[in-house]
């Protein structure tokens, strides 16, 4: 359920929700904000200084909130930043923004369904500096880069995009913020996904040890990570 088309040199990508019919998903690209106007108080959110790009990309992170929003019902209501930068959803909801080279997604869901979303959006092109798998990745992650010479700048941006939708999702819990190396990842491939385990707690309800899935996809030019936790009350 992927498709991408080029639309005057801009991409647009289509992705398909990954998370169960209850949750609210959107994507969106460039071309989607022809009329749209954010909330004013959204707009207040963006520095004066903001880039073109810069405003661009915050544009289509609340577009695709808006539209996720609406897909499970809820009136939306404008969605700001906290002094962290994480966006602050209104009363009984969890979500997630990402945006990269065009495009953005956006995950909501009520927190009866999950205590936490998150989602990461990776160009492939162009390579990152391999020199930074030492920073994002364990030890045993870096053995598994190196397993597939041809593959490997790939799968470092596959451990660093999983990575960033798992601590989008763990961070507003109990805002404790994870390192790169403070979860471990393994790659499954019949089930296109990581297995993690935290190394350090994310707080009373998510202690050093336990146990979540990220899934990964390439999708056109991107990569595309996920990821829903267990609702705190379903936690014992």
């Amino acid at each position: 359920g992927v498709a991408g088309t080029r639309i005057r040199s801009k991409i647009v990508v289509t992705i398909q929700s990954p998370f169960p019919p209850d949750f609210g998903f959107a994507c969106v690209s460039a071309e989607d904000l022809d009329g749209y106007e954010p909330h004013p108080d959204e707009s207040g959110c963006l520095s004066p200084k903001a880039t073109e790009k810069r405003r661009t990309e915050f544009l289509l992170g609340r577009l695709a909130a808006c539209r996720a929003l609406q897909a499970i019902g809820v009136t939306p209501q404008p969605v700001l930043k906290a002094a962290s930068r994480e966006p602050l959803w209104q009363d009984g909801i969890v979500g997630a923004i990402t945006h990269k080279a065009g495009a953005a997604c956006a995950v909501v869901a009520r927190k009866d369904m999950t205590c936490g979303v998150g989602v990461d959006l990776e160009a492939l092109e162009p390579r990152v500096n391999f020199n930074i798998s030492t920073k994002v990745c364990t030890e045993p992650e870096q053995a598994w880069l190196v397993e597939a010479p041809a593959g490997k700048d790939t799968r470092l941006k596959m451990i660093f995009s999983a990575k960033e939708a798992g601590f989008k999702a763990f961070f507003p819990i109990e805002q404790i913020f994870l390192g790169y190396k403070d979860a471990e990842l393994v790659w499954r491939e019949e089930t296109q996904s990581f297995t993690g385990i935290l190394l350090k707690g994310a707080g009373h309800h998510h202690p050093a040890g336990f146990p979540f899935e990220v899934g990964c996809k390439i999708i056109d030019k991107f990569l595309f990570s996920f990821i829903s936790l267990p609702p705190l009350g379903s936690l014992t």
